[in-house]
């Protein structure tokens, strides 16, 4: 376990070796571990395969395995010469969206249905700079933008009863979408940025862009992106 981190290791297996004396620092040796399970947070993968290669300006990883219905794969690099300094890539296929978005946003955000993303990232120490990804569906589904909930409980007691179930029937429509296809964008720097989407299905399109701020600091949102 590395709580600083919110990782959780399970069944590593395999073998490390070393080139001793080391007399070329490009002179490496690849090892290759097995994980039964492994958890960042609150995501789940199985069955990992990892290979790390090590030398003298950095430490680089590739690794693959079972998650939430499909495959994940990605590649992670920690560089020795810039302490703290690491970059990173994941890529999923065929992702059931149904226990992601559980965990990223249930109460303002939920989907049903399997994607095909990746996501490419960079940070330093524990601090996560800029990211990027993007996303296509593989399977019909559908969303709901359960936020929108709150809104439906909280409509003003004056309204008659026409304005009410006016606005009722249309945050509804809004909420709840059934799609064939879909598409996203997601840009992210520390804290702060944006998810851009479009669906289509039998009944329209939909085109959502959802924005991310850090409310924990609403005075400051400059990056210092001299340490990301």
């Amino acid at each position: 376990r590395f709580p600083d981190y919110k990782v959780e290791l399970e069944g590593l297996t395999g073998d490390v070796q070393f080139n001793v004396p080391v007399k070329d620092v490009n002179n490496n040796l690849v090892q290759t571990f097995k994980l039964r399970r492994a958890k960042w947070k609150e995501y789940d993968a199985k069955d990992l395969y990892i290979t790390v290669t090590f030398d003298a300006n950095g430490i680089y990883g590739k690794f693959g395995g079972s998650a939430y219905e499909g495959y994940s794969e990605g590649q992670f690099n920690f560089y020795l010469n810039d302490p703290g300094k690491w970059d990173a890539w994941l890529a999923g296929t065929n992702l059931d969206t149904g226990p992601v978005t559980a965990i990223l946003a249930p109460d303002s955000f939920l989907m049903d249905g399997k994607v095909s993303l990746k996501v490419v990232s960079e940070g330093r120490d524990k601090r996560v700079g800029e990211t990027t990804g993007e996303f296509q569906t593989t399977t019909p589904g559908w969303f709901d933008i359960t936020k929108l909930d709150e809104m439906l409980e909280k409509l003003p007691p004056e309204w008659n009863s026409l304005q009410t179930s006016l606005t009722e029937l249309s945050l509804i429509a809004l909420k709840r979408f059934d799609y064939d296809k879909g598409t996203g964008s997601l840009y992210l720097l520390n804290r702060e940025g944006s998810l851009k989407m479009h669906f289509a299905g039998p009944y329209g399109t939909r085109a959502l862009n959802l924005q991310v701020h850090d409310e924990r600091n609403p005075k400051d949102t400059t990056a210092d992106r001299s340490e990301t």
